[in-house]
């Protein structure tokens, strides 16, 4: 970036005209100089580090923690300042906990951090975190007052990849865009005389996804972000002072080592990841794209590839239902399954792969997401899951582009070949295992695109309704012989059961198992809703409770992520008062799926919202022991075909 060239300031006027949510505008802050101030000179290897925290929800003391670590793990040459926004003092989900220097506060207050704790530079009241002009006057506020060689902008919240970040509580206003966001820093980079940013962070869920990163190039060298979901921890700010001793690049690094090394502590080491993408590399990736797109539009009957490989690669804050899910999927390993089919579109695939791998810089994967490249993707199997918003998206042309010629071409494919069922399934079962397959037509078989295997109880036709099955457990599968239209896979036979201070009954959850390649983890995804106190059950918030088991099947972390009123997925801490329903799907013969929650299923219909105090075993199901959920064991298959269109059979195991 470019220097300003000042000296050391010794005492700094803050001036910041944001509005309160009331209209109240704020005045000049003098912030007076002593012993403990770390402000440094714009010199050779000084940092300027912003944090942006939206912390007026149910990560609030969250928060309050990460402040600590700041202040534990601040050193002589940054200038660190948090714009930490609290929730409403004396309602959920307030902490009232203090941070070192300043005490408790509510609201949002412009806070310094030096190693003697925070200075209180500011008191802003209730504000909208997701609005781009508050962005504006707070980075300026600080970046145009304390120059440095390079600069940091951290964002601490809730995010949802594409579809944006902040969830405010109070404010209730919605996400703010990744175009806002750019259009903000730019402003930002304007008033403070600066070329760039060197690092744009999200500590937030899912935002090292493609359109996120693109919409940063313009305004920062380095991305820092997540694939996945983070954990309430987030990153660990103690370590910002070595992070700050050297470059851009070993920023990034040190701060992926202190986040592995807390998630270790914490246990969810599994099932988190972290990139650091070198924004300038993006042009590689995006060319490759469009050479994945005009390989495809060459041959459009290889769409059904580009769909398979989509729906064989990692997938980030997966929902078992489609209509539900992120469809967030690794962008490399996509590349990688096209190149191992060997297809026509395998050499486009690799220039994909490679020019992703040589924009992240570095990485952190969890053995849940093994082999994953760093970078997401918007790819959901069927264009009927597809969101339209995300063309609204400006830096979504390229990726719209691809998809729109694999739902063209898969649908073209397709054409008018049945690709129902032939027949009712088959099953194996073996040390615990089940090994499912079904049948298709031979004809319909190169046109699957997805393919996934599963078991449940079966619950036979009666008062006028068809067999259904409650799914518990499923897994992605494949076409095995596509001459003779077999599909299927293999699955490990769990039964999940949940209870709350070791009591007898408890709840059953459907997941999907994920096995680490190694042997040594399996995660399991279980869908759940959670009532806050005094809400329904319609009137809950959808979510996952992630579960981490060791080889033996000993449940080793456990973490719950909710969808927010504001559309965000969030890792959660619930209320003690709040209650937590299980969700199993209940498929139909006739071809429905319908979400059930555990109210329907098991008595008692919910347990009490407090995580650390569930025991929970994942059994080995026996066939036919009548011990999933009172009845007998079922089975079945689902494929999708590439116009999208979605087959279920399933059948009762008999052994």
């Amino acid at each position: 970036m470019r220097n300003r060239g000042i000296g050391i300031v010794v005492c700094s006027i803050l001036l910041f005209t944001a509005c309160s949510d009331s209209g109240r505008r704020l005045g000049d802050v003098t912030e007076a100089s002593d012993g403990a101030d770390v402000t440094t000179a714009a010199g050779d290897g000084t940092w300027t580090v912003f944090v942006y925290m939206a912390a007026d929800n149910n990560l609030e003391g969250d928060g309050v923690d990460d402040v600590q670590e700041m202040i534990q793990g601040v050193s002589g040459n940054v200038n660190l300042f948090v714009l930490d926004d609290r929730s409403v003092e004396d309602e959920a989900p307030f902490s009232g906990a203090p941070i070192d220097g300043v005490g408790t506060f509510s609201g949002a207050h412009l806070l310094h951090i030096t190693p003697a704790g925070a200075k209180d530079l500011q008191d802003l009241g209730q504000v909208d975190m997701a609005d781009p002009d508050l962005l504006v006057e707070a980075a300026s506020t600080v970046f145009e007052n304390y120059p440095a060689e390079h600069t940091a902008m951290v964002f601490w919240d809730h995010a949802n990849g594409w579809q944006g970040y902040s969830s405010d509580d109070s404010a209730q206003h919605g996400l703010m865009s990744p175009d806002q966001m750019q259009g903000a820093l730019a402003e930002v980079l304007q008033r403070s005389a600066m070329d760039r940013f060197s690092v744009v962070s999200y500590d937030a869920c899912l935002m090292a996804e493609l359109e996120v990163a693109l919409s940063m190039v313009p305004v920062a060298d380095y991305l820092l972000a997540s694939e996945q979901t983070v954990p309430n921890h987030g990153m660990d700010y103690g370590f910002i002072g070595e992070a700050v001793s050297g470059d851009p690049e070993h920023f990034g690094a040190t701060m992926i080592e202190g986040f592995r090394q807390q998630s270790d502590q914490e246990d969810d080491l599994a099932t988190v990841t972290m990139s650091m993408l070198n924004l300038s590399k993006l042009d590689a990736v995006t060319a490759a794209v469009d050479g994945l797109q005009q390989a495809l539009a060459a041959d459009p009957a290889a769409a059904v590839e580009f769909l398979r490989a989509a729906d064989q690669s990692s997938a980030f804050a997966y929902n078992d239902d489609p209509n539900k899910s992120f469809n967030l999927r690794d962008l490399g390993q996509i590349g990688d399954s096209l190149v191992a089919g060997g297809s026509s579109l395998a050499a486009a695939a690799a220039q994909m792969v490679a020019a992703v791998d040589d924009a992240v810089v570095d990485h952190l994967e969890g053995v849940a997401f093994t082999g994953a490249h760093g970078l997401s993707v918007y790819a959901p199997i069927s264009i009927e899951y597809f969101d339209s918003a995300f063309n609204e998206v400006s830096t979504s042309t390229r990726w719209s582009a691809l998809l729109d010629a694999a739902y063209g071409g898969g649908a073209d494919s397709v054409g008018a070949t049945d690709t129902s069922f032939a027949a009712l399934p088959v099953a194996s079962f073996e040390n615990g295992r089940f090994t499912i397959a079904a049948q298709v037509s031979a004809e319909a078989a190169p046109n699957i695109a997805s393919v996934t295997v599963f078991y449940g109880a079966f619950v036979p036709a009666q008062d006028g309704y068809p067999d259904l099955l409650l799914m518990l457990g499923r897994k992605s599968a494949e076409v095995l012989d596509p001459a003779k239209g077999i599909v299927g896979g293999v699955l490990p036979v769990l039964q999940l059961g949940i209870t709350a201070d070791g009591g007898g009954s408890g709840l059953l959850g459907v997941f999907n198992p994920v096995p680490s390649p190694d042997g040594t983890a399996t995660i399991l995804s279980v869908p759940v809703r959670y009532m806050a106190p005094g809400v329904g059950v319609d009137d809950g918030l959808g979510g996952f409770l992630e579960l981490t088991l060791d080889a033996d099947a000993n449940v080793v972390g456990r973490a719950l992520f909710l969808l927010t009123d504001t559309g965000a997925l969030a890792p959660a801490t619930p209320a003690p008062q709040g209650t937590l329903q299980t969700i199993v799907l209940q498929l139909g013969a006739d071809g429905s799926v319908v979400p059930v929650p555990s109210e329907m299923y098991t008595t008692p219909p919910s347990l009490a919202a407090v995580l650390d105090s569930y025991t929970i075993v994942a059994q080995l199901v026996a066939p036919g022991d009548g011990s999933v959920l009172g009845n007998a064991l079922g089975f079945g298959v689902v494929v999708v075909d590439a116009a999208g269109t979605t087959h279920v059979t399933f059948a009762k195991y008999t052994g």
